[in-house]
């Protein structure tokens, strides 16, 4: 009996010494784990493959974002708090590319930020303008219309944009701080670091954004001085390959919770004493006039109507000197900034002679003259 106390006695030092070490194994365990989180944090910060905190930028190493442009809907709405912006522009990706922000600055002080998203729709224009004006108190909204936002050919919110982060459900800096400790933030922090090193210039690394969430094109100037008028005119001809199938599409109709949203956002802007200004952007004469000469060009003379009642709007599509000009676009229906510099005359009035085909201001009395215009094409 006294040898078997004895035995147990003697085994208890040996049992607390591995219970003793299987406690510090863990707690190493998680300091390690803790430390690994911390370098992962630290490393994405200051690569920053998103563009969002702007620390470090170096060119061969970050400074330019190729995981920015496929992560618009969720890299937009925290890069935008670098600016705190009281004018924004709202609409599709030919708003971003019409980069508007210095040709409008030019007549107004406003402090820019291009909300623009690729495929845009009015619905999540309405949540992105929630957004700004919650986070920073928005004086003036220019919104660039396009009738192909309006259709049921795309839905209301496409992958990546985050209606409850947008929303306000969810905290901004908590969700930020998730995503720098991300596996997935880390795998585009690589990919940033291996596109920046292969090419520090930056020509092949496409799709580039300024500070005021507008596009820069450099890719394509520079696609376009390598590769000349030949690679343009092949972009013009894929993007009319593509609408002529939507345009000709026996199904296509407007959709009526896009008009709502667009109501809504009249609505808000109306209450908040935000300054609304609507404008439909400039499309290639070739896209323009497949659109009229389709079976659903009824369609779209009706949505001109509807959306003169809504609101008053500047039309820069339709046919003129500016429409015709291959030189004014990037395919046919992109167009390039220094046509912001026309628009912006007309939006801010500064013009005498008006172009009657460029910038006519279009509202319920005059939108059938507009139509019969159109419809002679």
């Amino acid at each position: 009996m006294d040898s078997r106390i004895m035995t147990v006695f003697s085994q208890q030092p040996e049992q607390d010494k591995e219970l003793g070490n299987q406690r510090r194994f863990i707690v190493r365990f998680f300091v390690y784990l803790a430390l690994i989180f911390v370098l992962v944090g630290i490393f994405n910060y200051y690569i920053d493959p998103y563009g969002i905190h702007q620390e470090y930028q170096q060119k061969g190493i970050n400074y330019y974002k190729p995981a920015f442009y496929n992560n618009t809907r969720f890299t937009k709405i925290f890069h935008s708090r670098n600016i705190q912006p009281d004018a924004i522009f709202l609409g599709n990706s030919r708003t971003e590319y019409l980069a508007a922000e210095k040709a409008f600055t030019s007549y107004t002080q406003e402090n820019f930020y291009n909300y623009a998203l690729s495929s845009g729709s009015p619905q999540e224009m309405l949540e992105v303008l929630k957004f700004s004006h919650r986070n920073s108190p928005i004086k003036s909204v220019y919104y660039g219309i396009d009738f192909i936002a309006f259709l049921n050919t795309s839905p209301a919110y496409k992958e990546g944009f985050d209606l409850e982060l947008v929303q306000g459900n969810k905290n901004l800096d908590i969700e930020l701080l998730k995503s720098d400790l991300s596996y997935q933030c880390l795998k585009k922090s690589y990919e940033c670091i291996k596109s920046n090193r292969k090419d520090s210039t930056g020509a092949k690394v496409s799709y580039q954004y300024n500070q005021r969430g507008s596009r820069t094109n450099r890719w394509r100037q520079m696609t376009l001085k390598a590769k000349g008028v030949k690679w343009l005119n092949k972009e013009f001809e894929n993007t009319l390959d593509s609408y002529y199938e939507i345009y000709n599409n026996d199904t296509l109709a407007v959709q009526p919770s896009k008009m709502e949203a667009l109501t809504s956002i009249i609505e808000f802007c109306d209450t908040q004493g935000i300054r609304l200004t609507l404008f439909l952007n400039p499309l290639h004469t070739r896209q323009y006039l497949m659109l009229l000469r389709s079976p659903n060009k009824e369609l779209y003379f009706q949505f001109l109507r509807e959306l003169s009642k809504a609101h008053v709007f500047y039309n820069f599509s339709g046919i003129n000197e500016y429409s015709k000009d291959k030189n004014n676009f990037w395919d046919s229906h992109h167009p390039r900034k220094h046509l912001a510099l026309v628009m912006a005359d007309y939006i801010f009035e500064t013009k005498d002679k008006r172009n009657d085909f460029f910038g006519r201001k279009i509202n319920q009395q005059n939108v059938d003259s507009l139509i019969i215009d159109e419809s002679l094409y």
